[in-house]
């Protein structure tokens, strides 16, 4: 079986998928913008439609790029993520851990609430992982 990353490179998985095509409000919008745009590249001529034209090369380059941009942030994003959980200097500890150990207080505080309140995120990571 392929790691996430190979299944990613090889195309198997498509992170841009949305589901667009099964939505008929974006279908209506996609479908109202190529009938104007095609009426509009009909019906303008000379300067008129040279500027559509390259207002709609630019809109359409722009919205690469942003699109591109947004891409790029939510893996940073994502990476940011597991960064912040698997940092050694928090991992295995609850928010009220590190607020003691912040204030300079014992590391492990009295037992009470804050162990009942403890969730899977804050227990302690194990495995190959543990050591990033």
């Amino acid at each position: 079986m392929k790691s996430f990353i190979e299944e990613l490179y090889y195309g198997n998985i498509d992170p841009q998928n949305s589901g667009f095509e099964d939505d008929a409000g974006v279908q209506r919008e996609l479908r109202t913008i190529s009938e104007n745009e095609d009426w509009l590249t009909e019906h303008l001529t000379g300067e008129e439609k040279k500027r559509f034209l390259d207002f709609a090369d630019a809109w359409s380059a722009y919205n690469g790029d942003a699109t591109l941009d947004g891409f790029i942030t939510g893996f940073r994003l994502g990476a940011r993520f597991v960064l912040d959980i698997c940092n050694p200097n928090r991992c295995g500890m609850s928010p009220l851990h590190r607020s003691a150990r912040e204030r300079g207080s014992p590391a492990e505080p009295s037992i009470g609430t804050a162990d009942r309140r403890r969730t899977w995120f804050s227990m302690p990571v194990t495995g190959w992982w543990s050591g990033w």
